[in-house]
């Protein structure tokens, strides 16, 4: 199954507030798998953004990159903004080869995920 970045960091995301809840052993085993590999994709991602935040962020007299006010994220060259959100788009939008690890709803069901947590499945899931 092909899968882009994206789609596993949603997953990613989502796993960390599912993974109490009890869903069948089946279940269980597939996201666990997914999750690996999303965690592995993690590595590769980190390493893109920060080549990213390297070539387009704004910088002090020192050479420094500069943070926004709450620390969370870096300043971009102004003149660099357009670039810098195709260079983003293009990374979350790599494929991925994944098994075959996809849901039916049946099998969310007792997950009772909410309208948003459905939403990061969406392409994990198998309509049987």
């Amino acid at each position: 199954m092909k899968l882009t970045i994206k789609d596993l960091v949603l997953f990613y995301n989502l796993y960390d507030q599912i993974k109490d809840r009890a869903p069948s052993i089946k279940t269980a085993y597939k996201m666990n798998k997914i999750y690996e590999r999303a965690a592995q994709e993690q590595t590769f991602i980190q390493e893109q953004q920060q080549k990213i935040a390297e070539k387009y962020a704004q910088r002090d007299e020192k050479g420094n990159l500069i943070l926004t006010d709450d620390k969370t994220d870096i300043l971009v060259e102004p003149s660099k903004i357009n670039e810098c959100k195709k260079a983003l788009h293009e990374l979350v939008e790599i494929e991925v080869e994944l098994p075959d690890y996809s849901f039916t709803l049946d099998e969310l069901e007792p997950l009772k995920l909410s309208i948003n947590d459905l939403h990061s499945l969406m392409n994990f899931i198998c309509e049987k």
